[in-house]
Protein backbone atom coordinates (compact mmCIF):
# COMPACT_ATOMS: atom_id res chain seq x y z
CA UNK A 1 0.00 0.00 0.00
CA UNK A 2 1.15 3.42 -0.78
CA UNK A 3 1.42 6.05 2.37
CA UNK A 4 -1.89 7.01 3.34
CA UNK A 5 -4.62 6.32 5.56
CA UNK A 6 -6.43 3.31 5.48
CA UNK A 7 -10.02 1.88 7.24
CA UNK A 8 -10.33 -1.58 8.26
CA UNK A 9 -13.30 -3.44 6.31
CA UNK A 10 -13.86 -0.82 3.91
CA UNK A 11 -10.13 -0.14 2.16
CA UNK A 12 -8.32 -3.33 3.94
CA UNK A 13 -10.22 -6.27 5.09
CA UNK A 14 -10.15 -7.18 8.97
CA UNK A 15 -7.39 -9.79 9.25
CA UNK A 16 -3.56 -10.65 10.81
CA UNK A 17 -0.94 -9.24 8.38
CA UNK A 18 2.74 -9.62 8.31
CA UNK A 19 3.52 -6.03 7.21
CA UNK A 20 6.68 -4.79 6.08
CA UNK A 21 8.43 -1.18 4.64
CA UNK A 22 10.49 1.71 5.74
CA UNK A 23 8.62 3.44 7.97
CA UNK A 24 5.99 3.61 9.97
CA UNK A 25 2.33 2.48 11.31
CA UNK A 26 -0.43 4.03 13.46
CA UNK A 27 -3.46 2.08 13.94
CA UNK A 28 -6.10 3.38 15.72
CA UNK A 29 -9.92 2.20 16.98
CA UNK A 30 -12.61 4.53 15.78
CA UNK A 31 -12.64 5.74 19.37
CA UNK A 32 -8.91 7.31 18.40
CA UNK A 33 -7.52 5.35 21.08
CA UNK A 34 -4.16 3.81 19.29
CA UNK A 35 -3.84 0.00 19.64
CA UNK A 36 -0.37 -0.23 17.05
CA UNK A 37 2.19 2.43 17.02
CA UNK A 38 5.26 0.63 15.47
CA UNK A 39 8.44 1.07 13.59
CA UNK A 40 8.86 -1.05 10.18
CA UNK A 41 11.75 -2.97 8.92
CA UNK A 42 12.13 -3.71 5.53
CA UNK A 43 13.93 -7.20 6.40
CA UNK A 44 11.61 -8.16 9.77
CA UNK A 45 7.78 -8.84 9.51
CA UNK A 46 6.19 -7.17 12.33
CA UNK A 47 3.13 -8.81 12.43
CA UNK A 48 -0.52 -7.10 13.34
CA UNK A 49 -4.16 -7.83 13.35
CA UNK A 50 -6.27 -5.29 12.29
CA UNK A 51 -9.74 -5.11 13.39
CA UNK A 52 -13.18 -3.61 11.72
CA UNK A 53 -13.29 0.05 11.81
CA UNK A 54 -9.75 0.53 12.78
CA UNK A 55 -8.25 3.66 11.01
CA UNK A 56 -4.34 2.80 9.91
CA UNK A 57 -2.24 5.36 8.78
CA UNK A 58 1.15 4.48 6.82
CA UNK A 59 4.24 7.34 5.90
CA UNK A 60 6.01 4.57 3.40
CA UNK A 61 4.91 2.28 0.91
CA UNK A 62 3.92 -0.67 2.77
CA UNK A 63 3.66 -4.23 1.92
CA UNK A 64 0.81 -6.05 4.13
CA UNK A 65 0.73 -10.46 3.65
CA UNK A 66 -2.32 -11.65 4.71
CA UNK A 67 -1.84 -14.98 7.36
CA UNK A 68 -3.51 -17.72 7.08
Amino acid sequence: LNPGVYYVGKNIPAATYSVTGNGSIIASSAEKETKINEKLSPDIALEVQLFDNYIVKINTVTKFILKK
